[in-house]
């Protein structure tokens, strides 16, 4: 049938719309596709990159506030045994003052635990291989009794075990258990005739140590009885010399208990180690972190991962690391404990610190999983009403085809351009669609979350500069402490004097002094406060105060007046346990006399002719430990062109990153070798030997010295 030129162009036109119609459908339906695909994929690595970031952020907080919190339980531990060593140096001094006729009044006789009932707090002897006589136990045992009883009620943990071992084999012995009333039970072994002092490993051990004069931290070792026991030791003497040991020690188990009482953190799983990776205590009861295996080193462990945490726990680290013990995962957090050389250790399930992060993972792709299934919805809706279009509007597709596709398309191509924007960082951004439908709803949704994520941005940038404040006031603290302390020292022709402190961390412990009294007489002091930290400065800032009062008020009464009351006033202000060792001096300008007080502190070297020799140190100990000591002042006549070094041992005991100490004998060798040095370049010498030995390990302690040299007066 031939048509005619009006069907022709019916039929023309109808073919042409129906060829545009399906090419403009199948445009539009590959434009909704890519950005779907293009919003999908901006939204996925988004979410990707925001869960990962809190995830990690969330880690990092709970191992800050475990290391804080195993930090807290190692300072009570070292609190612990701290007392314990300062109450051994009291004893042994005490007990070398014993003489045949200083005990006038011998009313306490010690008991014999084979044959009678002890208590807490009751003295009892054992008398060894050779069945001594108690003769002098019992005059130790009243000459101590008074002053044990005083220092055991300080005591923060027991039961507490004090023992003294004669070298003739006898023991005398207090336990000082948790009531007064408890009954002390003493296995068989030690109530038999071949128990013997002597044969003790903490006999053994201090007796074979070079160390003499101080207490020494026994390795861990099994009582008779079979419980892991931690020991302090020390000589003591008699008017013959080395007269046995005298010791406290405390089962591994109590220390656990006093930590958790004091940090008020009742953990599940922790252990302590010595210096030696033996486990001191623990409360866990798998093989290598049982307690009571005083042989074992737990560097050798078949768990790699423990042994490799007890490698860092043994050299003095503080951190965290993720151990599997018998198919298990922790998080270990470890720190060292004092000077003593031990970690303690704790152990957290890893899910326990994992599962809140993971947690805010989820949070955020269950987020970004709830927009995306929107986004499927909306696109689907899309693609339904441009098919119905399609089919309605068949005839008129060339005139509307395009317009329609632009109105859908120009929302769904400004949203993906305005996620692509945030999930480049830009949370500022906001997309601007009034579209009036779902895509205009998605937008919303997008600026709720921007709003969301711009204050999280806020609040990690106000933390930081919260830090940064802080950091900014430990700078203050630090030029405040180092105005306190005199510069410039002092030149003259009759003497000429220099000091320097380097403080470990931002503020230090260490300090020192130097002030005239009148015209013929310069005091000069060098101090260490226990501790290092704010605590601690505060602590110097006081004790320097007192100590300098005291002796500008009290010095013509005597150097050693002065310091009595100054160590009653600090020892009234320090109510947790610091202390500080001193060593003071008067030096008369004009005769070149010393008078020196030395308080627990390191003897100075003097240097005269190329000869080295140090102080007599006597035997006061540190001030603000308690009140009521009387300290004895020493003297000494400086010869002209003498050189007097006072140092802290943060010189003697600086370590180089193999762990090795500088020692005195280095520090003596630069001294032989200055020659006629003036106290500034002795000062510079040491300090600069001591750093080319240390290297690049990190300074462990404040570093102090005081030099001060005597010309004498000439003509």
């Amino acid at each position: 049938m031939k048509l005619d030129i009006r069907r022709k162009i019916l039929l023309l036109m109808g073919i042409s719309g129906l060829i545009t119609a399906v090419l403009l459908g199948a445009i539009l339906t590959l434009g909704l596709n890519t950005a779907y695909d293009t919003l999908d994929k901006q939204a996925f690595t988004m979410a990707q990159g925001v869960s990962d970031e809190a995830v990690n952020y969330s880690q990092k907080l709970a191992r800050k506030r475990l290391e804080n919190i195993i930090r807290l339980k190692a300072y009570h531990i070292n609190e612990i045994i701290g007392e314990m060593e300062g109450n051994l140096i009291i004893l042994s001094d005490k007990i070398s003052q014993i003489s045949d006729s200083s005990i006038k009044n011998k009313s306490i006789i010690p008991k014999d635990p084979r044959t009678e009932t002890v208590y807490s707090g009751e003295w009892y002897y054992l008398p060894g291989a050779d069945d001594y006589s108690p003769q002098y136990a019992v005059e130790v045992a009243n000459d101590l009794n008074a002053t044990l009883h005083n220092l055991s009620k300080g005591e923060k943990a027991r039961p507490l075990f004090f023992y003294i071992g004669s070298k003739n084999g006898w023991s005398l012995r207090m336990d000082i258990l948790p009531n007064d009333n408890d009954k002390v039970n003493l296995p068989q072994a030690a109530l038999t005739r071949d128990y013997d002092a002597r044969d003790r490993s903490w006999y053994k051990y201090v007796m074979q140590a070079e160390i003499k004069d101080a207490p020494l931290y026994v390795p861990l070792y099994s009582s008779a009885g079979g419980r892991a026991m931690l020991s302090v030791a020390m000589p003591y003497k008699d008017k013959d010399g080395i007269a046995g040991v005298l010791g406290v020690s405390i089962p591994s188990s109590t220390l656990s208990a006093a930590m958790e009482d004091n940090t008020r953190d009742k953990s599940d799983i922790s252990f302590l180690l010595d210096s030696k990776g033996h486990v001191i205590y623990s409360s866990l009861s798998v093989e290598d972190l049982a307690t009571d295996r005083s042989d074992f080193d737990l560097r050798n462990s078949g768990i790699e991962s423990l042994a490799q945490a007890a490698q860092s726990m043994t050299a003095g680290e503080t951190g965290s690391t993720v151990v599997d013990i018998y198919e298990d995962s922790y998080f270990l957090v470890y720190a060292p404990v004092g000077s003593q050389g031990w970690s303690l250790g704790e152990l957290i399930s890893y899910n326990e610190v994992q599962e809140p992060a993971d947690y805010i993972g989820y949070l955020v792709k269950s987020e970004f999983k709830e927009i995306q299934n929107e986004l499927q919805l909306v696109f689907s809706g899309v693609r339904t009403i441009s098919l119905i279009a399609f089919i309605l509007l068949l005839i008129s597709i060339i005139l509307v085809s395009r317009p329609m596709a632009g109105h859908f398309s120009k929302s769904i191509r400004k949203l993906s351009e305005g996620v692509k924007h945030i999930s480049e960082g830009n949370f500022s951004d906001e997309l601007s669609i009034n579209s009036g439908d779902e895509i205009e709803l998605l937008a919303d949704r997008f600026n709720a979350m921007t709003k969301d994520l711009n204050k999280y941005m806020d609040d990690l940038t106000r933390v930081t500069q919260e830090q940064a404040e802080v950091t900014a006031g430990l700078d203050v603290a630090t030029k405040i402490q180092k105005g306190m302390l005199p510069e410039g020292g002092i030149t003259s022709s009759i003497f000429s004097l220099d000091a320097d402190m380097q403080p470990a961390i931002e503020v230090g412990g260490d300090f020192y002094d130097y002030y005239y009294l009148d015209d013929t007489h310069l005091a000069f002091t060098i101090a260490d406060v226990s501790d290092k930290g704010i605590p601690s400065a505060i602590f110097m800032v006081v004790s320097r105060i007192i100590l300098k009062n005291c002796i500008n008020l009290y010095y013509q009464d005597g150097l050693a007046n002065a310091v009595t009351l100054a160590n009653d006033q600090c020892s009234q202000l320090s109510n947790d346990g610091m202390f500080v060792t001193v060593w003071t001096g008067v030096l008369n300008t004009v005769t070149g006399e010393l008078i020196y007080v030395n308080a627990g502190h390191n003897a100075p070297v003097l240097l005269h002719d190329k000869e080295l020799l140090y102080l007599p140190k006597g035997k006061c100990p540190m001030m603000g430990f308690m009140e009521g000591i009387e300290y004895k002042q020493q003297s000494i006549m400086l010869k002209p062109d003498s050189l007097l070094l006072l140092y802290t041992d943060g010189v003697t005991e600086a370590m180089n990153e193999d762990k090795e100490m500088y020692s005195k004998e280095r520090m003596e060798e630069i001294l032989k070798d200055l020659g006629d040095s003036s106290p500034k370049e002795t000062i510079n010498s040491v300090r600069q030997d001591v750093a080319k030995f240390v290297g690049k390990a990190k300074q462990s302690d404040d570093i102090t010295m005081v030099a001060v040299k005597y010309n004498g007066v000439k003509g």
